[in-house]
């Protein structure tokens, strides 16, 4: 006991003898440490919120569709700016005409989250009716890059029956390339029939002044089948980037083939080829999924003026085209023979008046 009062007394003698600069410091020293120690036993919460959804492969009622394209434009000192356009598309299955249920929309939500960490939230929509198509454009600072990493949909509608469901999407969007041997083959052949193909991939491709015009079409041949396509395309350049360019997440229309035309590859990038990812998914009766990939290169070279239907089309030689000579060459005499006879009569006419 007397122990601990002479250690009481000398820490108060210590603390007395202080001045008062030497008191102020003791105690923000004191307050430092105490700071620092609830800084480190304090759990760290994370305040954003990832939405737990799944990617759906095929939906019975509805289907989202997300065409993203990377948009390079370059201003008047070469410095690039990219921009990425985002389209959600949403269809109804098709009914007994062979068209769109049109679905009621109540609800229509659409999020992404960036590659640096943080949610993009897209304009909400309310009471519309497929088909209906939102597009925005997500644009990029030197401060704050949006560049999407995951694609979440949430919706409230009432199916055919006028029954109010709730659904939700993932998709993964593929901005890294994937590894694999990528060649020229356009194609996803039958496993049961060799010979034909149950999807093809075609690029088509002209060239202005200053930049490569490039189409994409996605043919799938069956289309009564449960399938979904996801899809996603990289300039190469000569300095060896892949630069993410065209990509279509869970195409899955039973009506129409998906086309893009004329997306802008600007020739300032110095673009060798254009590189493609597909995935190819066809859901069976009793729900096991199928899953397909098809890996395609080609150089834009190889692509220019490549028509998607019928790219090696012979061309037919005119059996008339040299018709023209005898025509050309009748039409000149016609011609010279009224001309010269116009003289003729003028001249004896002014002679008789003379």
């Amino acid at each position: 006991m007397k122990n601990n009062t002479k250690s009481q007394w000398k820490i108060n003698e210590f603390i007395i003898k202080l001045s008062k600069s030497a008191y102020m410091f003791l105690i923000i020293g004191y307050l430092l440490i105490l700071t620092l120690l609830i800084v480190l036993i304090t759990p760290k919460y994370s305040y954003i919120v990832i939405p737990q959804y799944e990617h759906v492969v095929y939906n019975e009622d509805i289907f989202p569709q997300i065409t993203l394209v990377g948009l390079r434009s370059f201003d008047e000192n070469d410095k690039m700016t990219t921009r990425y356009s985002v389209q959600a598309k949403l269809s109804g299955r098709l009914n007994e005409d062979n068209n769109d249920s049109k679905l009621d929309i109540l609800r229509f939500q659409m999020s992404a989250f960036l590659t640096t960490n943080k949610m993009y939230y897209f304009t909400e929509h309310t009471n519309r009716q497929t088909p209906i198509s939102h597009t925005y454009t997500m644009s990029s600072t030197d401060t704050e890059k949006n560049i999407p990493d995951e694609f979440f949909i949430k919706l409230r509608y009432k199916d055919s029956s006028g029954q109010e469901k709730a659904a939700s999407f993932l998709e993964d969007v593929m901005l890294e390339r994937p590894a694999g041997n990528y060649t020229s083959n356009t194609k996803i052949f039958s496993t049961t029939s060799p010979d034909n193909a149950d999807l093809e991939l075609r690029y088509r491709v002209t060239q202005n002044d200053t930049a490569y015009q490039t189409s994409v079409s996605i043919i799938v041949r069956d289309q009564t089948e449960k399938f979904h396509v996801d899809m996603q395309s990289w300039i190469y350049t000569e300095a060896g980037e892949y630069l993410p360019f065209i990509g279509v997440y869970g195409y899955s229309d039973q009506k129409y083939n998906y086309t893009l035309s004329n997306r802008e590859v600007n020739l300032k990038l110095e673009p060798q080829e254009i590189h493609t990812y597909l995935s190819y998914y066809v859901e069976g009766d009793n729900g096991v999924v199928d899953k397909k990939t098809l890996l395609h290169k080609a150089s834009f070279e190889s692509l220019l003026g490549n028509d998607p239907i019928t790219p090696d089309e012979p061309s037919i030689p005119d059996a008339n085209s040299s018709n023209w000579i005898p025509w050309t060459v009748g039409a000149f005499v016609l011609v010279g023979s009224g001309l010269g006879a116009s003289y003729i009569f003028l001249k004896k006419r002014k002679e008789n008046t003379n």
